[in-house]
């Protein structure tokens, strides 16, 4: 949330007076876009090497309650650059748009939701079923772990291709 509006301080600044795409806009769009798009074909290209065995911090992980991993989590994704950048993005539209305040306040809520909601998801799924939602969060982390490198690089695509298509 403070990085959020520290992004939409600055961006107000930075940016057109929200009547229509100005320059620097579509210049920040395509510098977005590019840094995004690379980044993806990077993490596709990348070959890497599994762990032969646990890191210390997952060996110590293993003994500890979830609101550990809760917090981990939020660390994290805190410090996650990809994150940053597409909150960066989403704070960048979200301050040039011709809306009204209740508006970007609305949207930013819904970014900060996106940006926090694989955190938050597995809680809310275990709080709400209990036991019964163990199995599922078991065979999505499975599946998440293993094509990790491709859902990450569609994700940084996709937001790469719309930041590309509205700088244009």
């Amino acid at each position: 949330a403070l990085f959020l509006a520290i992004c939409r301080t600055l961006l107000a600044q930075v940016g057109g007076s929200g009547d229509g795409p100005h320059t620097i806009d579509r210049v920040i769009d395509a510098a977005l876009a590019v840094v995004l798009g690379v980044w993806a074909i990077l993490i596709v290209s990348r070959n890497p090497k599994a762990p032969a065995k646990p890191s210390r911090i997952q060996a110590l992980l293993s003994s500890r309650r979830s609101v550990v991993f809760v917090g981990l989590g939020a660390v994290a994704m805190a410090l996650n650059a990809s994150t940053l950048l597409i909150v960066l993005a989403g704070s960048h539209h979200i301050t040039q748009a011709n809306a009204p305040l209740d508006s970007k306040i609305l949207a930013s809520a819904l970014l900060l939701l996106g940006a926090v909601l694989p955190l938050v998801l597995p809680p809310a799924l275990v709080t709400m079923s209990g036991a019964r939602a163990a199995g599922f969060l078991h065979r999505l982390n499975i599946f998440t772990t293993k094509h990790q490198r491709v859902i990450n690089a569609a994700i940084l695509a996709a937001i790469a291709v719309l930041l590309a298509w509205k700088a244009i």
